[in-house]
């Protein structure tokens, strides 16, 4: 079980064996006390990073938001703690979401993610064509 974040943290790579467990709340607790939190306000942790999913976890100081995202694809946020709200570029949308709650985005989809209160959330990003591609281009060079 991943209990600690340690920098440079190496995301678990999906294979055939793979099992893994995270204790994201801890993780989350340490996330706080990154130089990249305390400076920006938010910091984040590849937890698994591959072609059909990726997980990251992210910890967002209250009043803070991210930066533009296009999602690479289908995607869920999960709020694991606090209060943030979803606000979709194209039309201007804003879902509230909050601890215990998800949502989910389409691939392609550009948004940004404003915390009201401290937050904690868990993306979901599921098959990503762009990756599949490359770990083809590379299997190829092999």
């Amino acid at each position: 079980m991943y209990t600690s974040v340690e920098r440079p943290f190496t995301p678990v790579a999906l294979t055939a064996a793979t099992a893994e467990s995270f204790a994201l709340l801890s993780l989350a607790a340490q996330l706080t006390t990154d130089k990249v939190y305390t400076e920006h306000g938010r910091a984040g942790l590849t937890l698994v990073r591959g072609e059909a999913l990726t997980l990251v976890l992210t910890a967002v100081h209250a009043g803070k938001a991210s930066d533009v995202i296009t999602t690479e694809g289908p995607t869920a946020l999960i709020i694991l703690s606090g209060s943030l709200t979803l606000i979709l570029e194209e039309t201007a949308d804003r879902i509230l979401l909050d601890s215990g709650t998800m949502a989910t985005l389409a691939p392609q989809l550009r948004h940004t993610v404003e915390a009201h209160t401290e937050s904690v959330f868990l993306t979901v990003i599921g098959e990503q064509p762009e990756l599949r591609a490359l770990a083809s281009e590379a299997a190829g060079r092999s």
